[in-house]
């Protein structure tokens, strides 16, 4: 974006009608006229009633320098997001930037980190309020592909390997669970399937199990895909693999979904 457009863009969604020009040209300057990076400092700024443009510049000076280009620039305005994060919503974070899914929900959340359900909501939550995440229908969510490749890195720089691999399996025995008390569900069985391991308000009935696939492909292929690239894993970490169900049920097929489960 040029300049002027920049400054046009923050003052609008900073609601700031006062603003020292060498100020908004400073901070428009740091953060590369890219329009994610100038949203979410306006934001940071609504959030602080006292602040002035000055303070958010002082600001983005403070925060670690990640080089002089354009992503380091962006990156820069996410620390500011991140950096006053209590350390609940900040490891939400580092593990939401490890999820291939495209969907961001409580129970990817609660997978990744053995949390509850009321507070995978609430860090959640606070995550969307600092303009981390998107909401796109009711409680559920999605990374900006910037944030999810500055979340990526963050994990990358915050937890060990062994941590980064075990919450990624942690996600995708979530998802060959579920996966698996759909597709029975689907068929009209009514028992839990063998060897698997129960999960909380599993997909009851026909429509219900139609509807929790319909919701879930997009994370159940990105999750298979996943497994797929990423065997072996190293010692002590559950190795996933994946196959593909293909349930009978003619309305199922003919709305062209796929059932895919990961096996371990």
């Amino acid at each position: 974006m040029s300049t002027a457009d920049s400054k046009a863009l923050f003052t609008r969604a900073a609601g700031e009608s006062v603003v020292r020009e060498q100020d908004l040209t400073e901070l428009t300057g740091q953060l590369g006229g890219v329009p994610l990076a100038l949203r979410l400092a306006a934001g940071r700024l609504r959030a602080h009633s006292a602040w002035q443009v000055a303070d958010l510049v002082t600001e983005l000076n403070q925060t670690e320098q990640h080089g002089h280009g354009v992503t380091a620039r962006v990156h820069r305005s996410f620390d500011l997001s991140c950096r006053h994060l209590d350390q609940s919503g900040f490891t939400l974070f580092c593990h939401l930037g490890l999820s291939p899914t495209p969907h961001l929900t409580s129970a990817v959340a609660r997978a990744m980190m053995r949390i509850s359900a009321d507070d995978a909501v609430l860090r959640l939550d606070t995550l969307h309020a600092r303009h981390l995440l998107e909401e796109i229908a009711p409680g559920r969510f999605r990374f900006h592909d910037l944030i999810r490749s500055y979340g990526a890195d963050l994990a990358r720089k915050e937890m060990s390997g062994v941590e980064q691999q075990s919450a990624r399996a942690r996600l995708l025995d979530y998802y060959t669970n579920a996966a698996e008390h759909a597709d029975y569900a689907l068929r009209s069985l009514r028992r839990q399937p063998a060897g698997s391991n129960p999960i909380d308000d599993p997909p009851a009935t026909f429509g219900q199990a139609l509807e929790w696939f319909d919701e879930e492909l997009p994370n159940l292929m990105a999750c298979a895909r996943t497994a797929l690239e990423r065997r072996p894993v190293s010692p002590g970490v559950p190795a996933c693999r994946c196959h593909e169900l293909r349930p009978p049920h003619p309305e199922f097929l003919h709305r062209g979904v796929g059932v895919v489960a990961l096996g371990h």
